[in-house]
């Protein structure tokens, strides 16, 4: 011990040494306290930043499910049906057809679920992923929103163009029509019709409705069959005018042959100049069976001589026709038997 030392009392330096120890355990007591805040208050962030990545997932989690049951009930519309099942002679460009095909057959895959206790960073890689495929669905579904409409415009285009197409035949059938009739209808009016149908038509000509079109061209039918039907009444009635007239003649001919003749012959009928349509059967008068000698030609007389040549002997040959041999009388009826 040093002099100094030797000098200094024992309880001085006793309570040197306690306050010494004091401040020590002060010290270790203020590491620990903040030691423990220190780990309390890690222990609250942590919490904190789990709840919030929890939440976070829970948010896009659900707007997943938003995004993904809005795109199945787009897709599942009849709308989209409709535009699907178009083939590609029904539209104008079979491409957008084709387009809208290969969009719909796209699948993005599910999305990430929110484990409970997940750490805050697999919640916050669970959270990215499903808004990706929430913001797939909505760009995919406005890009089917799209393409359905460029797919019905082209098969707008192509039912406007092929309502066109039939009214364009329909007019030229309803010129020639109306050109050939003329004077040759019973019905005028339905030629008046046809003409204002005709114009009408040659004014929508160029026009987009397609509904528009396709009354035009129902009205020029209309008016088409009109003037057929008229010009077939027309000629029926001509034929019955005729077939009228004929038998007219046919009686008025019939008439005239029942008046008595004058002369030798009177009270006695003529045959009618005209055979009648039908004639009665009359049973065919049987041949003589005893047939009187024919006289021999003289042959001082013309058309005499030799008889093997002559069908009707003692009756002028060569002067007469070459008839052939017939018997006497005849075994057909005469008209007016």
């Amino acid at each position: 011990m040093t002099r100094c030392a030797r000098h200094i009392p024992r309880s001085t330096i006793d309570g040197k040494t306690k306050g010494r120890r004091i401040f020590l355990l002060l010290v270790v007591l203020l590491c620990v306290f903040g030691l423990v805040v220190c780990c309390g208050f890690r222990l609250h962030n942590h919490e904190e930043r789990s709840r919030l990545a929890m939440d976070d997932c829970g948010k896009s989690l659900s707007l997943l499910t938003y995004q993904r049951q809005t795109y199945e009930v787009l897709i599942g519309s009849a709308r989209v049906r409709d535009a699907a099942s178009l083939t590609a002679s029904e539209v104008t460009d079979p491409q957008t057809v084709l387009r809208l095909k290969e969009s719909l057959k796209e699948f993005p895959g599910k999305g990430k679920g929110c484990e409970a206790g997940a750490s805050p960073a697999r919640l916050k890689e669970a959270a990215a992923f499903n808004t990706e495929i929430s913001r797939w669905y909505r760009s995919h579904a406005r890009r089917i929103d799209d393409e359905v409409a460029a797919v019905k415009k082209s098969h707008q285009d192509r039912v406007v163009q092929d309502a066109r197409t039939d009214l364009s035949r329909i007019l030229a059938e309803a010129r020639r029509i109306y050109s050939s009739s003329e004077g040759k209808v019973a019905d005028e009016g339905t030629r008046t019709i046809l003409k204002k149908r005709l114009e009408e038509a040659e004014k929508d000509g160029a026009s987009k409705d397609s509904a528009r079109l396709r009354a035009d061209a129902a009205d020029l039918r209309k008016a088409i069959e009109g003037v057929s039907a008229s010009v077939q009444a027309k000629n029926a009635a001509e034929a019955k005018a005729r077939a009228d007239s004929r038998d007219s003649s046919l009686r008025d001919g019939r008439g005239q042959g029942d008046v008595p003749g004058k002369g030798s012959g009177q009270g006695q009928p003529h045959p009618a100049p005209s055979r009648p349509a039908h004639p009665a059967p009359s049973p065919a008068p049987k041949p003589d069976p005893s047939p009187e000698p024919e006289p021999s030609p003289n042959p001082s007389e013309p058309g005499g001589g030799d008889d093997d040549d002559d069908p009707w002997p003692g009756h002028g040959w060569p002067w007469w026709p070459p008839y052939p041999r017939r018997p006497w009388p005849p075994r057909y009826p005469w008209p007016h038997d």
